[in-house]
């Protein structure tokens, strides 16, 4: 299987802009001939050259500019300095780390999510595509369809975000190529093929009941780990279905998807389509795996390739591989039905006919059948026995079908993605703190903080939750076109305390202190982990040290008195023997720090995270960053004992405003005269000084900006960064 090019040189790139300008003189019914004539040696430069076509296409539905020029400036986007000024940056806690690849609606960048310590993929929206609302609904309509659904074969999206920046989708990152990568070596065998396919469904099994339907269909969206796994992507075009009662959020006229992947009903822009669309679209796909060709050719025209979806007989995929069997045909051409009731009833069901094929031996029968949700609000249909006609329930008549293709070829691919993209429905975020709550829209669960569609003029019951927090519900009504943010702040439970309170008073007074390591002062209540032990450590110079080691309950308060007995004086030797060895007490440290940091003990330079037996007692650390500076601390390391720390140069900072009279408000923030998005929002701030400030039209802000000061701390490892909250007052002159 063929790796995804990461790479590309100016020479190989110029030649492909020199391909795309010599194809695009050629008529489009000629210009696939010409790439196969004029390139046969070269399969990766048709690929690219297609894909820029493909995009061409996609212009014609949504920019006013000639097609032959959009090609052009998707060119000159593209043709970009290899050093890319994002790369090394840091963007809400998001590092760029180098370009995985560059398309038509922006950039895919490897980052690293420096909270969580994971390289994830960032998709960025191009800023020259950002004021295209058509673009922006896409995008933000992929990470909507995303966030829904729950399959190891469809990749995980993790947040979706707009920073100064701009907006874009943080992904799960794949290593490995597409199903058009694989086809660049021929046909696929069956052996092989079917662990892909069965793989490939379980992801439409699991988007469907998720109430989602692909639109897109296509060996590009495909895509296959070094190790084997499916992972499918590209969910730009995907629509939402809901039930019976519930409005239809699909597409009502214009069609949208990849020409020759299409379904009969999606090609005729029919507002009824549903989940057994993508069951063509994924028939279509493993027929050309299986013979390395389509049935319809590429030569021929967009009218005669509508056309031939709609109304042509298309032949088995035995026609192009005599080394395919009838049932294997029998299983294909069943996905490839014109009427969908003919198909089979849901992606569960073409699983089902593809374990026959492979004798069931791979796979594991008897999975659970995944609800589809269906255009009618029915679950899927049962499928009909092989060999029932489609008879007078054919589509449309040859008369019919052609006049409805021209009306659709006259419109042009308008790419329009259901009613919510034309402003008739409402969009609602909810953004609750903590942020890590449950939230729900009338019963179904959504990510926070990421917008969703809702019916205008319906009630919407929204419910947040989270364990150890009072939950919190509300009802509101937003109107066509509506726009309505709402912050969520959940209250702790008071029976639901995860912490308790430990107190430490000491004789002699002035006796140190430490509570798992961390210095504290006596008779001062300390907060700690509920079920977790904690070890308390009581020093003095002349005396014994004291030890003990507690477990509080959730909500108790417990008191420690240290006594310390002071420090017998060693016997004087006898002159004449020999002076005894003196015992050293030594503990171990394990101190953690940044990438690229230097950490020192006592002078003694040591390695980020791993362990050094030193003296026990007070030691002096120094730790140096090349980003963060110089940081100094003392730290006691017990006697016969672990202690593990982690140095933390960052914390988050939840900005919110209020106002009188206004429940749910937002304001724009500025961070040291930058703006950074609205409120509210939570910042991660880097070691250093800030100047937080908040505006908003028609208010006055109480007490100016506030000033956020950030400095180093130790915490545990792998503990989530300290936060802050700061709450700015809004009122009105």
């Amino acid at each position: 299987m063929a790796n995804f090019d990461k790479t590309m040189t100016p020479g190989r790139w110029q030649r492909i802009k020199d391909a795309l300008d010599a194809v695009l003189e050629v008529p489009p019914s000629k210009r696939e001939a010409y790439l196969e004539t004029h390139f046969a040696d070269d399969p990766g430069l048709q690929r690219e050259v297609r894909a820029l076509l493909q995009a061409d296409d996609a212009a014609e539905s949504f920019l006013e500019e000639p097609a032959q020029d959009y090609a052009r400036t998707l060119v000159q986007m593209q043709d970009r300095p290899a050093e890319d000024p994002l790369i090394g940056e840091v963007l809400d806690s998001y590092r760029m780390l180098g370009v995985l690849g560059r398309g038509g609606m922006g950039i895919v960048y490897k980052a690293r999510d420096e909270d969580l310590d994971r390289i994830v993929a960032v998709k960025m929206i191009d800023p020259a595509l950002a004021r295209d609302d058509s673009f922006v609904r896409r995008f933000r309509t992929e990470a909507q369809a995303l966030a829904r659904i729950d399959s190891r074969h469809i990749v995980s999206v993790y947040a979706l975000r707009k920073t100064e920046r701009g907006l874009f989708i943080v992904m799960e990152c794949v290593d490995g190529g597409t199903v058009s990568d694989l086809l660049e070596d021929g046909p696929v065998s069956l052996e092989r093929l079917l662990p892909i396919v069965d793989q490939m469904l379980q992801a439409f099994e699991a988007a469907h009941g998720a109430g989602i339907v692909h639109r897109d269909i296509k060996p590009g969206n495909v895509m296959l780990t070094t190790d084997g796994v499916v992972k499918v992507t590209d969910f730009g075009l995907a629509k939402r279905v809901t039930g019976k009662g519930a409005s239809m959020v699909t597409m009502t006229q214009g069609i949208a998807g990849t020409l020759h992947y299409m379904s009969p009903e999606q090609v005729q822009g029919l507002d009824d389509l549903d989940h057994r669309s993508d069951l063509y679209s994924a028939g279509m796909t493993i027929y050309q795996m299986l013979t390395g060709r389509l049935p319809i050719d590429r030569d021929s025209s967009e009218f005669e390739v509508m056309r031939s979806i709609v109304e042509s007989d298309l032949p088995p995929p035995s026609h192009f591989n005599p080394d395919l069997s009838p049932e294997v045909d029998r299983v294909i051409m069943r996905s490839l039905e014109k009427d969908p009731d003919d198909r089979y009833a849901d992606a569960h069901a073409m699983r089902e006919a593809f374990w026959e094929l492979g004798g069931e031996a791979p796979y594991q029968r008897g999975q659970t059948k995944t609800h589809v949700v269906s255009g009618d609000g029915a679950a899927g249909r049962a499928s009909k026995p092989d060999g029932t006609s489609a008879g007078a329930k054919r589509w449309l008549g040859i008369g019919s079908a052609v006049i409805a293709l021209l009306a659709v070829l006259a419109l042009g691919y308008v790419f329009l993605l259901g009613p919510d993209e034309s402003g008739d429905l409402g969009t609602l975020t909810i953004t609750p703190t903590p942020s890590e709550a449950t939230v729900f829209v009338n019963d179904e669960r959504i990510t926070p903080g990421t917008p969703i569609d809702v019916p205008p003029g319906e009630p919407v019951a929204i419910r947040v939750e989270r364990d150890g927090y009072e939950p919190w519900s509300d009802q509101v009504t937003l109107e066509a076109g509506g726009v309505q943010t709402i912050p969520v702040t959940l209250e702790e439970a008071a029976s639901a305390s995860t912490t308790g309170t430990l107190t430490v008073s000491t004789t002699p007074a002035d006796a140190r202190i430490r509570v798992n390591g961390d210095r504290v002062t006596s008779d001062t209540p300390v907060e700690v982990r509920a079920g977790e032990e904690v070890s308390v450590e009581v020093t003095q110079d002349g005396y014994e040290p004291w030890s003990r080691t507690v477990t509080l309950e959730a909500g108790q308060e417990r008191a420690l008195t240290a006594t310390l007995e002071r420090r017998a004086q060693p016997p004087q030797p006898d002159p004449e023997e020999t002076d005894p060895t003196p015992v050293v007490q030594r503990g171990t440290l394990s101190l953690a720090a940044p990438s690229g940091a230097s950490i020192r003990v006592d002078g003694q330079s040591i390695s980020s995270g791993t362990p050094v037996e030193l003296t026990a007692g007070s030691k002096s650390v120094t730790v140096s960053h090349p980003q963060y500076g110089d940081w100094s601390t003392r730290l006691s390391v017990p006697a016969n004992r672990t202690l593990q720390r982690q140095v933390y140069f960052r914390k988050k900072v939840n900005v919110a405003v209020t106002a009188e009279g206004e429940p749910f408000i937002s304001a724009a923030l500025f961070v040291d005269g930058e703006e950074r998005g609205t409120t509210p929002q939570q910042l991660t701030l880097s070691r250093g000084e800030y100047t937080i400030e908040v505006r908003k039209f028609g208010y006055d802000v109480e007490g100016g900006p506030k000033t956020v000061t950030v400095e180093p701390y130790l915490g545990d490892p792998g503990a989530e960064l300290a936060t802050d909250k700061l709450v700015f007052q809004l009122k009105q002159p």
